[in-house]
């Protein structure tokens, strides 16, 4: 299955507050509304999310928490986050809320 990207109306991060207009994923079609009970990983800090019935986030609830993080690929894609974080980090001498 191919890895799509699909622009979709703008949703804002519930940990790190930045605005994502995209979505990527292994989903064979371009996707408008993410469906409820979709999660998102944020590409800024790696915080997951649920979205809604609205298309909104919400926090998950501890079971799909628990479930995301057993993922190998959810795991494996916050590792590099932080990395990528650690690495601008390091590069610029700064550390924002962002990148931890």
């Amino acid at each position: 299955m191919p890895l799509v990207h699909s622009e979709v109306p703008e949703f804002v991060c519930l940990k790190c507050g930045r605005t994502l207009t995209v979505l990527t994923g292994f989903v064979g079609e371009e996707v408008r509304v993410p469906p409820p009970g979709a999660f998102s990983l944020c590409v800024y800090c790696g915080d997951l999310a649920v979205f809604t019935d609205d298309g909104r986030l919400r926090e998950p609830y501890d079971f799909e928490r628990i479930d995301m993080e057993q993922d190998p690929t959810v795991r494996n894609v916050q590792r590099v986050i932080k990395r990528i974080g650690a690495m601008k980090s390091d590069l610029t001498g700064e550390r924002s809320e962002h990148d931890r």
